[in-house]
């Protein structure tokens, strides 16, 4: 099963999109700020990683340029999910080593999957 860490500091987004996702066959772990996901991408090894950017802790930005500085980590793709959808926000994300793409909220969850299939494939 390819697991996806999932983060996001609203509770319904991430209802919503583990639902979505675990309907669809993959594993989702969920977390609600930034501080702690350094550890747990080492920990799991997750296949992907959906992240806000405005995150309490811990923004979005800081913990994708925490990831792409490790070796270990460095190689998670990530898709950026968020609210701050100006072409800085959007421009910004891109620029970080491991960031795969980027979806602007809201977004119908058939979206989302689609782009989780594009970059690891089915469950």
């Amino acid at each position: 099963m390819k697991k996806i860490l999932l983060v996001d500091d609203v509770e319904e987004t991430r209802e919503l999109i583990n639902f979505a996702l675990v309907s669809k066959g993959y594993g989702v772990i969920e977390f609600f700020d930034g501080k702690k996901v350094f550890e747990a991408v080492l920990a799991l090894k997750p296949d992907l990683i959906i992240l806000d950017i405005g995150l309490p802790g811990m923004n979005g930005f800081s913990v994708a340029s925490q990831l792409s500085e490790s070796g270990e980590t460095s190689k998670t793709p990530i898709i950026v999910s968020s609210g701050y959808t100006k072409y800085h926000y959007i421009f910004e994300s891109k620029k970080l080593e491991n960031v795969v793409d980027f979806i602007g909220k809201p977004y119908l969850p058939e979206e989302l999957i689609e782009k989780v299939q594009k970059i690891i494939g089915r469950p």
